[in-house]
């Protein structure tokens, strides 16, 4: 689409992959506590009042139960692979600055401080890693 107004998002695609007793779950979905436990959960950001945010996260990482969470979604797309990744903007629902960028460091730290049992991963780009080096 040429412009944003040409998009149309209704809700998000869960996928649950199921390997070798293994299940990995993409959160970026309308109900992901639906899925039961899982090993890895991959999670978009989620912005808005710190108390939304805290519940947010709550309410999957107590449904889900995961031994990994890997946030996805949080660098700036519009950057060539070969610049230092940033964060995406969000907006932060106050008048002044209305947009923050996304820090994976405190996605992690906050879902440290709900689950401390939940190790988070934060993968470096274009780095290949095997599920070993993550669980």
């Amino acid at each position: 689409p040429f412009r944003a107004r040409d998009y149309n998002m209704d809700f998000g695609m869960c996928y649950l992959v199921e390997v070798e007793g293994l299940r990995l779950l993409s959160e970026a979905c309308q109900d992901p506590r639906e899925a039961g436990k899982v090993d890895v959960l991959f999670t978009i950001p989620f912005w808005g009042r710190p108390d939304g945010v805290h519940q947010h996260y709550q309410s999957i990482l107590d449904a889900c139960q995961p031994r990994v969470v890997i946030p996805i979604h949080c660098d700036d797309m519009w950057l060539p692979l070969d610049k230092p990744a940033r964060g995406q903007l969000v907006p932060t629902g106050k008048a002044l600055p209305p947009l923050t960028r996304v820090d994976r460091g405190q996605v992690k730290h906050l879902i440290e401080a709900i689950r401390p049992a939940t190790h988070v991963f934060l993968p470096e780009r274009m780095k290949t890693y095997s599920l070993t080096e993550i669980l």
